[in-house]
């Protein structure tokens, strides 16, 4: 699996909850996967180039857009996905859940908090995690711009309810977090 991995800083907490927001790392792979280390036939089948084939190929790829990272909330590093929070791409009901982390985000930590992580730790996404999970991740997940029409891509795609509802729940700490400001009129 291709990955690219983020620094996880906390930025403040509130009830149940540490905001943590994250800044990225470098991209990598599991050292062991047969997609980097490239191997030639031959009689000795050595290791050609410690997986450079593998990466100038992975380089075309993403610098055509055939391939980009998107990032999921993990319970810890090779732990189990939580949801996606895509920093900048994304399906629709992912960038709900994106918008509405870093509203819930904003609305329970100080705004000196805020700014520190903003502007000093230059953090590019923030989610408000339960505490529990002290190990919690962001992780970019390599994926196809163009996805085959097969249906674990149909049983993927129709995730996005499970997204929006995901959404909602952060929405509902924000408006918690700062009723005034989420207050809906009627």
């Amino acid at each position: 699996m291709i990955q690219k991995p983020y620094e996880r800083i906390e930025v403040g907490r509130r009830g149940p909850y540490v905001i943590w927001g994250f800044r990225p790392n470098t991209t990598q792979s599991w050292s062991d996967s047969p997609l980097v280390n490239t191997r030639v036939q031959g009689k000795d089948r050595q290791l050609l180039g410690g997986g450079q084939i593998f990466w100038d190929a992975w380089n075309i790829l993403e610098a055509d857009g055939l391939v980009h990272f998107v990032t999921h909330l993990v319970e810890s590093e090779g732990g189990e996905i939580f949801h996606p929070l895509p920093i900048e791409n994304g399906e629709p009901a992912e960038q709900a859940i994106r918008d509405a982390a870093i509203s819930a985000s904003w609305a329970m930590v100080s705004p000196d908090q805020w700014k520190r992580a903003t502007t000093q730790e230059k953090i590019q996404m923030t989610a408000p995690v339960l505490a529990k999970y002290q190990q919690v991740q962001l992780v970019g997940i390599a994926r196809l711009r163009y996805r085959p029409n097969t249906m674990a891509t149909t049983i993927w795609y129709d995730q996005a309810d499970k997204w929006l509802e995901i959404a909602a729940k952060f929405q509902a700490l924000a408006a918690e977090a700062c009723p005034t400001q989420y207050a809906t009129s009627r």
